[in-house]
């Protein structure tokens, strides 16, 4: 999926909505990778990063990364203004957690420095999420936002259950299910794809069709004149 809309990117539209989903998904894939780090081959005991090194690549500094695509995502397919200033100010927070991700000495250090950088990225999303819901009432990018909150919500229905599961029931045995949302997002965000090239395919068909019977016309108009 990440190769096929990278590929939609330089081919065709070339808007960023694509290349930020195809690395969205790229991302992804390392993070949620995280949950099967033990039967990984270039991970731990199999040879290859240690644990550690690779909890802070693929689980902590990858984190970083989604927040800043899904945001820049958000922005775009809603069409929304975001400037230089912004722009800078979220790349300059990136480069900085994921600086202090990588550069943490201990686990205990990775999750203090964790707990203290994590909060702007909860912000951030929130920020994100607060205008899709503003822009579905009486907006002109009101039907952009609703299809963006019904591509996004398998994904953020099952992260607040993961995290009400994690945090308020304290229940670790159950698996984490926002891997199955985020494939479900990945699901009706390619069939919208999909949708919407049948439709451009179909218009252009169209005036492809139109187009000719309108030359044939007219030159069957042109030869009776001459006649």
């Amino acid at each position: 999926v990440s190769l096929f809309f990278f590929m939609i990117f330089f081919a065709y539209k070339k808007e960023r909505i694509y290349i930020y989903f195809s690395l969205l998904n790229l991302l992804s894939f390392i993070f949620f990778s995280t949950l099967f780090a033990g039967d990984l081959p270039w991970v731990g005991f199999h040879g290859g990063i240690n644990y550690f090194w690779f909890f802070k690549l693929a689980k902590c500094a990858t984190f970083f990364g989604l927040e800043y695509l899904f945001s820049l995502f958000i922005f775009d397919y809603l069409q929304l203004k975001h400037n230089l200033a912004e722009r800078i100010l979220r790349g300059m927070y990136l480069f900085g957690a994921v600086t202090l991700c990588i550069t943490a000495k201990t686990y205990h250090d990775l999750l203090n420095i964790s707990h203290f950088i994590i909060w702007p990225s909860v912000i951030d999303i929130q920020i994100a999420i607060g205008l899709i819901i503003r822009h579905l009432g009486k907006s002109p990018k009101r039907e952009r936002a609703r299809l963006l909150l019904f591509i996004l919500s398998p994904f953020l229905i099952t992260v607040n259950a993961d995290f009400i599961i994690k945090t308020f029931l304290n229940n670790i045995e159950v698996p984490y299910v926002s891997m199955y949302g985020w494939i479900g997002t990945v699901i009706i965000f390619f069939l919208n794809f999909s949708f919407d090239y049948q439709k451009i395919s179909s218009r252009l068909e169209y005036l492809n069709t139109e187009l000719k019977n309108e030359v044939g016309e007219q030159t069957r108009q042109l030869q009776e004149a001459n006649n």
